[in-house]
Parts: C-alpha cells; structure tokens; sequence
C-alpha cells in the first residue's frame, strides 16, 4: 500500500467513525483496505488488522502522527483517557472530514511539505 492509498483509507476511516483508539483506528483501515480489494471480511480477535502487513501499520502509524502535527487529530478523547492510544478529531479534523474543500486543499499542500 502506498502513502497517497493508506492516506485515503485512513480518512474515510475517519469520517466514517467507530474508532477511539488508534488499535481501532488500524481495524477500521484494514477493513476498508479488504473491502477494496474484495476480500470477504471474516471475524477474527485480531479484527481488521489480518488484513495489513507490518509496513502498512507502520505507515499508518506514521499517518495518524502526520495527522497530529497538522492539528487533524490529537491524542486523547475526554478528560477520563487523555492520551494516545486514544484519538479524537480536532474541530479543524471534523470540518476537514465533513469535506471543506478548502481545508482539505490546505491538507494536501501540508501533507507534501508545501504550503499554498
């Protein structure tokens, strides 16, 4: 899986929901990846993670961190679990992922080291 692939993944990972921790963050990103490749989805205590190599995890991992710096993400989600492997969207996070063409423009531009 490449960068531009894995980044896909984890957004719509993002904006579809159903994570709070970046463990399931990763289960939700192999899920879409199967889904994608057609590959019919089985239970498995291991959940979406049988679906990613090592590397992939690695480069979602480096991702999810990118998305930190950005001020995507932070880690933490309340004031009872304030730190990773917790996650939440910033403010800014949810307008990107509701799909502001602005923001999601200034995302990419940040993304490859740039800026507008």
């Amino acid at each position: 899986m490449q960068m531009e692939e894995a980044r896909g993944f984890v957004f719509q990972a993002l904006r579809e929901g159903g994570w709070n921790q970046f463990g399931t963050l990763l289960d939700s990103v192999g899920i879409l990846k199967a889904k994608s490749q057609k590959i019919t989805i089985m239970s498995s205590y291991q959940g979406g993670r049988q679906y990613l190599a090592e590397p992939e995890m690695n480069l979602i991992r480096e991702i999810v961190w990118s998305l930190i710096v950005q001020g995507i993400l932070i880690p933490g989600q309340n004031d009872m679990s304030q730190s990773w492997p917790f996650l939440s969207l910033t403010e800014y996070g949810q307008k990107m992922c509701a799909g502001r063409s602005d923001i999601a423009a200034r995302s990419r531009w940040i993304s490859t080291g740039f800026s507008p």
